[in-house]
């Protein structure tokens, strides 16, 4: 009725190390090693054609399908130098007494390199900033145009002491308004 399983030792694939070293040549007994089946290089030959597929067809696709969209990118991405200008202290009398201050000012400007091609975008552009600072479409317009075709990178001047709001407004904006900027600057108040 209970009648024990008897356990059956499995047996092993391949040969025990005596068994390999008694049939084995001198020079294969002096290895001391069971070579690797010839599937195992199948795989592995396999496996490395795969990648180098998936590689390829990952290359093929960033270089010849999105190609122009990462050239486009690359543009935006160019190493420029930016002029800086330097601080102007203040100047006082022998007794201490301050004659010149400086009083901290924001400027709006243009970036010529950075205004786009296209004028209905222009146009759209002009629209937005002259809402932003107040201005007449016209007048913005005309310092756009003007600018659109130059390659500096030295900003031209849009409106002078805009206010705290209106700069707050273009950084905000700024991906929507290529080509228009805010720059700090000091007015000298002579007392």
């Amino acid at each position: 009725m209970f009648k024990r399983k008897q356990k059956i030792p499995k047996k092993f694939s391949g040969m025990e190390i005596e068994d390999y070293v008694l049939t084995a040549t001198e020079k294969e007994a002096s290895r001391m090693e069971k070579p690797l089946e010839k599937k195992w290089f199948d795989f592995l030959w396999i496996f490395m054609v795969a990648f180098v597929v998936i590689l390829g067809v990952r290359v093929f696709f960033l270089i010849v399908i999105r190609g122009a969209y990462y050239q486009d990118v690359s543009k935006g991405n160019s190493v420029r130098s930016v002029v800086i200008k330097a601080p102007r202290g203040r100047i006082f009398d022998r007794a201490g007494v301050p004659l010149v201050n400086n009083v901290p000012s924001i400027d709006a400007v243009v970036i010529p390199v950075d205004i786009p091609r296209d004028s209905a975008k222009t146009k759209e552009i002009a629209e937005d900033v002259s809402k932003i600072l107040n201005m007449n479409v016209e007048e913005v317009w005309v310092v756009l145009e003007k600018n659109a075709t130059s390659k500096s990178l030295n900003p031209v001047l849009l409106k002078e002491h805009i206010e705290h709001n209106q700069a707050l407004s273009l950084l905000e904006k700024g991906n929507d308004l290529p080509g228009i900027g805010i720059e700090k600057t000091a007015i000298r108040d002579y007392t």
